[in-house]
């Protein structure tokens, strides 16, 4: 039978600059994070503002309409305006 032997061997890794690296790649995620959240928060005001803008045009189309009709409507009665 073939001897046994014990074989030790103690390794040291310097892993600080990949450490380091991490840590830069953390922080580039973690702005990435805060900037997308900022143009999430830009995209709903501008959907709310183009929802804003579309219900005034709405609305002022229905006023001019409904204040030609009434105008219309008092001409026909005799009204002078």
């Amino acid at each position: 039978m073939a001897d046994k032997s014990e074989l030790s061997m103690k390794v040291d890794i310097d892993v600080s600059g990949a450490i380091t690296g991490l840590k830069a790649v953390q922080r580039e995620a973690k702005e990435t994070i805060r900037l997308l959240k900022e143009l999430e928060g830009q995209q709903v005001k501008n959907k709310e503002q183009a929802i804003n803008n579309f219900v005034v045009h709405v609305m002022g189309d229905d006023i001019k309409k409904m204040s030609k009709e009434l105008a219309d409507k008092l001409r026909e009665s005799g009204c002078d305006i």
